[in-house]
């Protein structure tokens, strides 16, 4: 005797929601590796000692932070907000770079020419250089 109509509909629908959710669970699991490759931190953490900005990487300047006044001493032009970091974080780090006053006037992440030197606010009056890796 075969199985009633509903047992057979509930079965199909158990096996549907198992292979959705296997599936949702292995786009979740591709995005996180490449969010972690592409900003080296997993969706949802801070900053770490390496950001990624303007299609580039920086890695964090050993040593203190630097104060607003340290920064805007040693940078040829203005220093600015340039984006958010990481994209994803619960607690987003303002990126702050010096750049041409042309290329400010740019919303935030429409930045085009990017710097040697990027900082990260920590704190009030407390900022984190990172240089860019590699050569232009």
């Amino acid at each position: 005797m075969p199985a009633p109509r509903s047992v057979t509909s509930r079965r199909r629908l158990r096996q549907v929601a198992s292979v959705a959710l296997v599936a949702a669970c292995l786009v979740g699991l591709g995005f996180s590796a490449w969010y972690r490759e592409t900003y080296g931190v997993f969706p949802g953490q801070g900053a770490s000692q390496r950001l990624h900005w303007c299609g580039r990487d920086y890695q964090a300047l050993a040593g203190t932070a630097m104060t607003w006044r340290q920064i805007s001493a040693q940078e040829p032009w203005p220093v600015h907000v340039v984006d958010l970091f990481p994209p994803l974080g619960f607690s987003k780090e303002a990126l702050f770079a010096s750049i041409n006053p042309a290329i400010a006037k740019m919303p935030p992440g429409g930045i085009t020419s990017c710097t040697t030197v990027i900082y990260v606010r920590l704190g009030p009056n407390r900022y984190q250089p990172y240089s860019l890796l590699g050569g232009p």
